[in-house]
């Protein structure tokens, strides 16, 4: 998810995740063959330190993104407070939150949009899952340290993604150019048909939401 469009690095940060849980966790007897393209990828593979950095830089980003695609969802889902949902109008939420979130390391997240729109062209094809992973922080469907802990939980986080996901690749908003869905059903990283959909546990839309939506309207 954190590179969704250089399959090389993706390998290269599972090699180096796999390679330092296999030598740091000596309470687990953990015996396994790595094969030969796991040791090319590590040789190819930038240095931890990098890895990390790369992946707290893409992290935000892809943050971003998310953000983008959740207020497009929340303005369409809540018509009664919202009037029609748009690219711009999502940008400007989108800025507006960012501009008041700090990452987890303190660091701000992009905020002009230029930079958000490259983030949601950067992380189009995944966006779903981390609008999914967002709108957990805000409205847990579980307990957080239960989100990636058992299958359950990682089943209803992708039946989250997957209602993104069906909304994101049939919905276009009136005024976009060229007249095409707000994600790609070729590029996405799909969440299975087999996986249940489920709709987020909201009954209104979020404050946040609320409040700078109708900052748009002064600015406009």
């Amino acid at each position: 998810m954190n590179f969704p469009l250089d399959e090389d690095m993706r390998r290269s940060y599972y090699a180096v995740n796999f390679a330092d849980f296999v030598v740091k966790d000596p309470s687990k007897k953990i015996e396994t063959e790595i094969g030969r393209e796991l040791v090319e990828d590590l040789i190819r593979a930038p240095s931890k330190a990098t890895l990390r950095d790369l992946a707290a830089d893409r992290t935000k980003r892809a943050c971003v993104a998310g953000d983008f695609l959740l207020s497009i969802y929340g303005m369409h889902s809540f018509p009664d407070h919202f009037s029609e949902p748009s690219v711009r109008k999502a940008i400007f939420i989108a800025q507006a939150y960012a501009k008041q979130t700090e990452f987890g390391d303190g660091s701000k997240l992009p905020t002009s949009a230029a930079a958000i729109r490259r983030c949601f062209d950067d992380f189009r094809s995944v966006a779903h899952l981390w609008a999914a992973m967002r709108l957990h922080q805000s409205f847990p469907i579980r307990n957080h340290s239960e989100v990636m802990a058992t299958a359950e939980a990682v089943r209803d986080l992708l039946g989250i993604a997957g209602t993104l996901q069906d909304f994101g690749s049939n919905f276009i908003p009136k005024r976009a150019r060229p007249k095409q869905p707000v994600l790609d059903a070729q590029s996405l990283w799909r969440v299975p048909d087999s996986i249940k959909r489920l709709h987020p546990p909201w009954e209104s839309p979020p404050s946040w939401l609320i409040q700078t939506a109708r900052l748009y309207k002064v600015y406009k």
